[in-house]
């Protein structure tokens, strides 16, 4: 069962993109462990807390998220009758889920299903 045929051309672009996509969020994963965070309310800056709090935090989903990624680009895996690969490229929503949790927009957080404590009224 083949659900669509991509030209060359469009293949080569699809290639692409996943390339860019991988690349975006490997780079996202090297970037966590460079980044400050906050450790006991305390913004921290030493490396070895940055990297203790990141894999306790993101890195399991982050790199769970790059996995199928990593296996399909090794072996040049397309989908197949059973679209084993569709399915787990449909993790892709969780990593967009994460980007609007952690993004500081209160209209981002409102669509994702959190409402700010300044906006709930008492009745």
């Amino acid at each position: 069962l083949l659900l669509y045929r991509l030209t060359e051309m469009e293949r080569s672009i699809a290639d692409i993109f996943q390339w860019t996509l991988t690349a975006f969020w490997t780079l996202d994963i090297i970037a966590s462990f460079f980044t400050a965070t906050y450790v006991n309310d305390n913004l921290c800056f030493r490396l070895a807390e940055i990297a203790k709090a990141y894999l306790k935090s993101w890195f399991l989903f982050d790199i769970t998220m790059l996995i199928p990624d990593f296996v399909g680009m090794a072996f040049d895996l397309e989908d197949g009758p059973a679209g084993i690969f569709r399915l787990l490229k449909a993790r892709r929503i969780l990593r967009l889920f994460r980007f609007v949790m952690l993004c500081p927009d209160t209209e981002s957080q409102e669509v994702a299903g959190q409402v700010p404590n300044s906006s709930i009224q008492d009745a």
